[in-house]
């Protein structure tokens, strides 16, 4: 009797600690990209993409620089969230410009 409970007592700390060990083994990870833009007059439309690959709840804040062909700058931020099940989003975003848009840079902050 004394036997199995010594068993019984070592398998179920070697579950709690694998389960312990498997709930904190993880790390925010993303991967984001911009998919395209379009110019609409004083306004310019990012298409964005954003991945969750890890499964975690967790938010990211991106600045959006547009760049016009003058080369002036035009900022944006904008957050978006994952819940533990949202593996991919894709979102817009309108930022204010002007002129010929050259080139469009996304960062994560």
């Amino acid at each position: 009797m004394t036997r199995a409970l010594l068993i019984f007592i070592t398998g179920i700390t070697f579950l709690a600690c694998a389960r312990n060990l498997k709930e904190t083994d993880s790390q925010a990870k993303y991967t984001f990209s911009v998919k395209g833009w379009e110019s609409l007059g004083t306004q310019t439309l990012v298409i964005l993409d954003a991945t969750n690959p890890s499964a975690m709840d967790q938010q990211i804040t991106f600045t959006v620089n547009v760049i016009n062909t003058d080369g002036q700058k035009f900022s944006k931020d904008t957050t978006i969230k994952f819940a533990r099940d949202e593996s991919q989003k894709n979102f817009q975003l309108i930022v204010d410009t002007e002129g010929e848009i050259e080139d469009v840079i996304v960062s994560a902050i």
